[in-house]
Formats: C-alpha cells, structure tokens, sequence
C-alpha cells in the first residue's frame, strides 16, 4: 500500500470535517449541506486509490467511511430515480462528480466506495 502524505492529508480533513456532524438524520442534513465542499478531494483520494487504499482509509478514518457510504447512496439515489437532480449550476457540479458512479449504478457494475471487506464496526 502506497498512499500519499496527500490522500492522508485530505482523508484526514474529510474526517475532521464530517465527525463535527451527529450519526443522526438532522447530522446528516448539516452535513450534506456541507458535502460540495469536500467532493473534489474525495474524488481526488478515490480516483488515485487501489480498492486496499480505500479500504485501509475507511477503517483508520470513520468520518472518511461515513462520507464515502453518503457518496454511494447519493449516486444509487441518482441512478434509480429516487433523487430527483435540478439542472442548475451547483447540482450540476455534483452531478458531474457523481456521474461515474451513477453510471456504474445504472450498468450494474458499481463498485463500492469502499468495499466493506474491512469491519470498522459502523453500519
């Protein structure tokens, strides 16, 4: 494994950022709220990270796993019709950030943000 002082550095300001928020669904609303600004480096990290990386990142990172299965869920939403996207200019940059997963969704061939294979012991 040969994460960069990089991808540490933005997992790491994903997780500080989304551990200020409660597991709770008003947590989750502030956070989502917040979410845009965090997408680039999450795809960066996603983008430059074996499914290992992405896997060791989500155990050593809860907020980072908390995000990253947000990130999923927002795409499948998208891909199966239950989130309805309006076209104006910041839904389209987070569309355009979600579009590869959307896509893998809909062709069936999603891979997952992180592959639960590591038991972190969150849901």
């Amino acid at each position: 494994m040969n994460l960069t002082a990089e991808q540490i550095q933005l997992a790491t300001m994903i997780d500080t950022h989304v551990n200020q928020y409660p597991e709770s669904a008003q947590g989750d609303e502030h956070l989502l709220r917040t979410a845009c600004d965090y997408m680039a480096a999450f795809k960066l990290i996603m983008d430059s990270s074996t499914t290992v990386e992405m896997d060791y990142l989500c155990q050593q990172y809860p907020g980072y796993y908390r995000f990253a299965k947000l990130m999923e869920a927002m795409a499948e939403g998208i891909a199966n019709g239950d989130i309805e996207v309006p076209q104006a200019r910041l839904f389209s940059v987070i569309v355009s950030f979600l579009n590869p997963l959307v896509g893998a969704h809909r062709n069936k061939r999603m891979p997952t943000v992180c592959s639960g294979s590591v038991d972190i012991g969150a849901p």
